[in-house]
């Protein structure tokens, strides 16, 4: 009877959460889950997702068994989270105009004018050293911007951004590098937690609950007792991209993330990235694969010789290799 109920509370709790993105105003009403005392304010839940209810529940005692409801649960409210956020927050997520990039006296990228909005999904595609990787690198603060406009999520000024604001705009953004950068000495499990601790998760419940949901999407839930040299090329890329997005990005930035892996496991890779557009998290891809390019039919940025040179939706990689 436990579970007949909660399953009914929980749908209304989605329904409610699907009107927000209607609704202007971000003050909700607190609902009580009759007969265990749980008070859930659905802004909250919005911000949160199912892991704080899942805690509170196992805090009571309550053994709920059917954990994949939650997971499913988890999904949805990710999605509206997105939207709500975007657009009472921000106006577009990537906006850069006239921008120069230099490193070392070095012109780099020249006159680079684009705009991401929420949940896109982009590839930059160039020659190897045209500036792909070093585009990605100037939103999130690791190359400065040397003249233009650059804003991120609206409100944070790349050219003048302090180191505060620095920090906090990182924990928005989910990075996938192209060389892994795992810890050697610990397990999976203890990287992820690792991660979490450092960016402020405290309950080593609500930890667990993340790393749990994040290895299951990309496939290794059975896995996380093993450490880096254990797993395959293509394990460790997908145990890079479960920690990229941990902490709910809005932005995920990806360098080559399927460089060094073979055409089959590329395509499993691109196909949790995929899942994780869905839910409404923008998505910036640096690649040289073309056959990914391709078969995607995303948007395409194009660098050549220090220009953007092409800019379109439902692009093709347009090199040949």
């Amino acid at each position: 009877m436990k579970i007949f109920t909660l399953h009914r509370f929980l749908h209304i709790i989605l329904i409610l959460s699907m009107l927000l993105s209607l609704i202007p105003s971000a003050a909700f009403a607190a609902d009580t889950f009759s007969g265990y005392g749980l008070i859930v304010d659905i802004d909250n839940y919005i911000t949160n997702g199912t892991t704080g209810i899942y805690k509170k529940l196992a805090d009571k005692g309550i053994n709920f068994e059917n954990y994949n409801y939650f997971c499913i649960m988890e999904k949805y409210a990710l999605r509206v989270k997105m939207k709500y956020q975007l657009k009472q927050e921000y106006m577009s997520v990537v906006e850069y105009k006239d921008v120069d990039i230099q490193i070392d006296s070095k012109v780099i990228l020249e006159d680079v004018t684009f705009k991401l909005d929420e949940g896109e999904f982009a590839y930059i595609v160039g020659a190897v050293g045209s500036g792909k990787s070093t585009l990605l690198k100037t939103v999130y603060g690791e190359v400065d911007i040397e003249c233009g406009e650059a804003e991120v999520f609206g409100k944070y000024n790349i050219r003048e951004i302090s180191n505060r604001n620095l920090q906090e705009l990182r924990r928005k953004i989910g990075i996938v590098f192209q060389d892994f950068q795992l810890l050697t000495d610990r397990s999976i499990h203890d990287n992820l937690d690792f991660v979490l601790r450092c960016t402020g998760w405290k309950e080593k419940a609500e930890r667990e609950v993340r790393i749990h949901e994040v290895l299951d999407l990309v496939g290794l839930s059975q896995k996380g007792y093993k450490r880096p040299h254990e797993l395959s090329g293509g394990e460790q890329q997908r145990v890079v991209i479960a920690r990229a997005i941990l902490n709910r990005p809005a932005l995920l930035l990806a360098d080559e993330p399927t460089g060094n892996l073979d055409p089959e496991t590329s395509w499993d890779i691109m196909e949790i990235f995929k899942e994780i557009n869905e839910t409404g998290t923008t998505i910036v891809m640096a690649t040289h694969d073309k056959e990914i390019v391709d078969g995607m039919g995303k948007r395409v940025i194009a660098i050549e010789k220090g220009f953007i040179v092409r800019d379109e939706k439902n692009g093709v990689y347009g090199y040949e290799l």
